[in-house]
């Protein structure tokens, strides 16, 4: 089918659950809207997935080839909060291989948004990042968890961390950035205004760049946002492993590992 909504009105003992049965195909936007309620087994070719609610999830499923129809963003959403991205595979939406910056991402929020669960997807080949969240927000998205993905290959960066706040990046397998027109090829990106952010036991590798926390924007004066990095393995990498700059924010680097840093 083209667009479809599928929305509900559960609660957590009854959620409304839409099942696909053969992962039917949509070529459109698919919106998963109410209270309580989860997607699984469908494949959006070509289309967008947009969340609007509380309590929501979709789990089990594709979503590939986003040109741009709809958006630029291959699953999003905002005004929501208790959302769950469950073992999807999310690939290939727009030219990840382009010479030009296109800013096509996997996963994205907007706020107002609380509560966003990013767990055990692959995600790769998209034109800017495989998670990207708070760009331009003022840290209205809080409370995001992205935990045990692997991220591989993208144009920019695997996790781009810009205006949000209480983020976590957990136990996720990174590799195979490099440098590009728009991106200093670094598999983890922290800038902007993140509030509370936490890097931890992540599994880095094979990328120009480990983790890089840049300097803050204008969403921060007045404030002294922390980002720790804890437990993470970072190897074989072309040029720092780990790198920082800019003023007014602390970085705690705690029991990380670095080898084969050119």
């Amino acid at each position: 089918g083209g667009s479809r909504t599928f929305t509900g009105s559960g609660t957590a003992g009854n959620p409304v659950i839409f099942r696909g049965i053969g992962n039917p195909i949509f070529t459109g936007q698919v919106t998963i809207s109410g209270s309580y309620v989860i997607v699984e087994n469908i494949i959006v070719n070509g289309g967008i997935v947009r969340f609007s609610g509380n309590h929501l999830e979709m789990r089990n499923s594709e979503v590939r080839n986003n040109q741009g129809a709809f958006s630029r963003t291959a699953i999003s959403g905002s005004s929501s909060s208790d959302v769950v991205l469950f073992r999807n595979l999310i690939h290939d939406n727009v030219q990840w291989q382009s010479s030009a910056e296109n800013d096509y991402h996997g996963i994205s929020a907007s706020g107002p948004f609380q509560r966003l669960w990013i767990l055990e997807n692959e995600m790769y080949h998209h034109g800017g990042d495989s998670v990207q969240v708070g760009h331009g927000g003022g840290n209205q998205v809080t409370n995001v968890y992205v935990g045990r993905n692997i991220m591989h290959h993208d144009r920019e960066n695997a996790v781009d961390i810009k205006e949000a706040s209480n983020f976590v990046v957990s136990e996720n397998t990174m590799y195979g950035y490099r440098s590009t027109g728009s991106s200093e090829g670094a598999a983890v990106v922290v800038h902007y205004c993140p509030i509370n952010s936490h890097i931890i036991n992540n599994l880095i590798y094979d990328s120009q760049i480990g983790i890089s926390s840049s300097s803050n924007s204008s969403a921060c004066t007045g404030l002294t946002p922390m980002t720790r990095y804890m437990g993470n393995v970072v190897r074989d990498i072309l040029g720092n492993g780990f790198q920082t700059w800019g003023s007014n924010k602390v970085t705690q680097l705690v029991g990380n590992t670095f080898y084969n840093i050119a």
